[in-house]
């Protein structure tokens, strides 16, 4: 990150899109972007309350990593079986109220 102290006019970068304006305490904060391969270079402008340039910072932002997956653990035999058994039980329950009915 470049920090220039300036005290001047305000001066819009050259080859910049202005992006945002937002007020930043007592000054006014303007942002000025060029996109370059893989990432974004980033101008933020301060200005006082009377319209001056009080200071100029530059940074390239870089966009976030996708997140990393996670292989998905497969299920083992005997959890499919209890399941299966458990499943067949409930079924058997259930047949049985239906049909003492």
């Amino acid at each position: 990150m470049e920090v220039h102290d300036k005290n001047e006019t305000l001066q819009p970068p050259a080859e910049f899109q202005f992006l945002s304006v937002r007020a930043a305490g007592a000054y006014l904060q303007l942002e000025y972007g060029k996109k370059i391969e893989g990432g974004l270079r980033r101008v933020v402008i301060y200005l006082n309350d009377m319209g001056r340039e009080v200071l100029r910072t530059t940074d390239v932002v870089w966009p976030p990593k996708p997140p990393v997956a996670t292989p998905i653990k497969s299920v083992g035999a005997w959890f499919k079986f209890r399941n299966g058994f458990l499943i067949a039980l409930q079924g058997l329950r259930e047949m049985s109220i239906c049909l003492k009915k």
